[in-house]
């Protein structure tokens, strides 16, 4: 069997099929929950604007002169004009336009100097996308207020607002009018894209499932559908882009780290900064922190939250605007200059994997394509065209498409694997929802030992599940990083506790039940 066919065969078509499944089976809300995010976000909302005002007295200077002079005025942030006026303009911040849209671009020029073009043309097409405003808050504290109600507004207007079509005055500008995401059987249908994106990396929409923010209180809406019985499980496979990162370079001081059990964060920062791995523990943290050490140990967090970007980011030949962006995304700013030295430093730390993917980049200018693990090719034809910025983004995005797409086949094998356990043992719980790396089961409480036995079972044993799934032929050596998953159960998707390794069940039952 050639490698598309076992892409299309093995993977593909069984996932294809789950997903359907999924998405007629909905995910079950809290309709208490959903209304009190109704009424909690707009207010949130108002006040990150109000705080973006204050933050800059030219901005509210400003503000209160379009008050006195135009009585239909609003300060809104989602009219681009408003939102233009307050970082570019002179009677603003007076920030420096950072780039140009697309269209601006395509009548300018790409590489125009802004020099060369008067005012009113800057302004009409500066971009003020999400990288360029991340960009602009690493540089100017004063911009960081806006990214606060950027996020407010966005996790509104995607989980909270469409799921039964809310209107509110102070945010919402009219009705929706296409339907609401929640159905009448207490259920939201969201889609599961297989074929979504060019990576082969499974999309959502309606809501965006797959990109669901780990820590927002959004996360509360999603309940079980068995009510008292049930509960949520979650599964997944524990860092597993690194790990394939590990895998297919062959770096040795990432390999340390799996094997030896060590967190690989922690271990990155100790590198970058040249200190202890200890130091960046978490026990040290909380040690300084008892200690009444909290400054010193905050600062320790904010380097390994630095060195966890720059894992995820870095080994894909993410360069230093995007680590510089990356971080700002999180309110963590840093200049450019040092997030370039950050990342000669990572390199210089993991020096395999700087010589595999430079030997990749070279594969994929001499092909024109990238191949994930299982065979799921990517083609680039850029890489042979004049444009050097369309060159440079195709070999990153080639190298991201190695990790990536295989890590998302290796998520569509176990979960086909787990549905097809959990049916043949005619269990109740059932598959609902995959989110980044991990699957989402809407669990009966009984079932939960045999649920967890079934899933610990393919996370934890994927050469074997491999094995079994393609033949005995296949060949499992690549797999020299050990994969693992971790577990948790609760009664949403947000108070989720993890599970240990021996699982008392009736003690989880019983936290279950008092919650």
């Amino acid at each position: 069997m050639c490698s598309s066919d076992l892409v299309y065969r093995r993977i593909m078509a069984p996932a294809d099929a789950l997903l359907t499944a999924m998405m007629g089976r909905g995910q079950h809300l809290d309709v208490a929950q959903v209304e009190e995010q109704e009424q909690w976000f707009p207010k949130q909302i108002v006040e990150e604007r109000n705080r973006m005002a204050v933050a800059a007295p030219a901005v509210a200077a400003w503000i209160d002169r379009q008050d006195l002079t135009d009585p239909d005025f609003e300060f809104d942030l989602e009219d681009k004009t408003v939102l233009k006026t307050v970082l570019f303009g002179e009677e603003c911040l007076g920030l420096p336009v950072q780039r140009l849209t697309k269209q601006g671009q395509k009548k300018f020029g790409e590489d125009v100097d802004l020099r060369t073009l008067n005012k009113e043309d800057v302004f009409e097409y500066a971009a003020v996308d999400k990288f360029t405003l991340n960009k602009l808050a690493a540089d100017h504290p004063e911009v960081r207020p806006l990214q606060a109600y950027k996020k407010v507004y966005k996790l509104y207007t995607t989980y909270v607002r469409p799921v039964r079509g809310h209107f509110d005055p102070s945010v919402d500008k009219k009705r929706r009018t296409g339907p609401p995401h929640l159905c009448p059987d207490g259920k939201i249908h969201g889609q599961f894209m297989l074929t979504g994106t060019r990576s082969g990396r499974l999309a959502s929409k309606d809501p965006n499932l797959q990109q669901l923010p780990g820590d927002a209180i959004i996360k509360r809406q999603f309940i079980s559908r068995f009510g008292e019985r049930g509960c949520l499980y979650g599964s997944d496979l524990s860092q597993i882009e690194l790990r394939l990162m590990a895998a297919v370079s062959g770096d040795p001081g990432l390999l340390k780290a799996y094997f030896e059990g060590l967190d690989l964060h922690t271990l990155t920062a100790s590198r970058l900064y040249k200190t202890d791995y200890e130091v960046f523990s978490k026990p040290h943290m909380e040690k300084l922190q008892r200690e009444g050490r909290g400054d010193e140990a905050k600062k320790l967090d904010l380097k390994r939250k630095v060195a966890k970007t720059t894992n995820f980011l870095t080994g894909y030949g993410g360069g230093a605007f995007g680590l510089q962006t990356a971080l700002a995304n999180n309110s963590v700013y840093l200049p450019f200059e040092e997030c370039e030295s950050i990342i000669d430093r990572f390199f210089e730390s993991y020096p395999v994997l700087a010589r595999y993917l430079s030997f990749y980049k070279k594969f994929i200018e001499d092909n024109a394509v990238a191949c994930s693990v299982f065979g799921r090719v990517r083609v680039f034809e850029e890489v042979h065209g004049e444009d050097k910025k369309a060159r440079a983004k195709a070999l990153r995005s080639g190298c991201n498409h190695l990790i990536q797409a295989t890590a998302s086949d290796l998520m569509l094998i176990c979960m086909s694997v787990i549905e097809g356990c959990m049916r043949n043992e005619n269990l109740e719980s059932i598959l609902v929802s995959t989110i980044h790396d991990s699957l989402v089961i809407d669990a009966v409480r009984a079932e939960l030992p045999q649920v967890h036995e079934i899933v610990d079972s393919v996370v934890n044993n994927m050469p074997a599940v491999l094995a079994e799934l393609f033949g005995e032929s296949y060949d499992t050596s690549w797999m020299i990083c050990p994969l693992s998953g971790d577990a948790e159960v609760g009664k949403n998707y947000l108070d989720m506790s993890k599970l240990p390794k021996a699982v008392d069940w009736d003690e989880v039952n019983a936290k279950l039940l008092a919650v």
